[in-house]
């Protein structure tokens, strides 16, 4: 894929989730709150499965850094 591609959606809907504690989520859109819960596959991704049947996946992507060695 080339890094210039541009992508059209028919429509844009945000979500903020609020990661709790024993799994669970609380989920807040347009049209109001949802619960459910979120689960870590190996070390590389979030799962996020809401009450209504919607299920979110959202790919982590991250770098070791040798030990006194500044983040950027």
């Amino acid at each position: 894929m080339a890094k210039d591609a541009q992508f059209s959606f028919a429509q844009e809907e945000k979500m903020t989730v609020k990661i709790l504690d024993d799994t669970k989520v609380e989920a807040k859109d347009q049209s109001g709150t949802q619960s459910g819960t979120w689960n870590i596959y190996f070390d590389q991704a979030l799962v996020v499965e809401l009450d209504n049947g919607n299920r979110y996946f959202a790919d982590l992507r991250y770098a070791l850094k040798e030990e006194g060695q500044l983040t950027q």
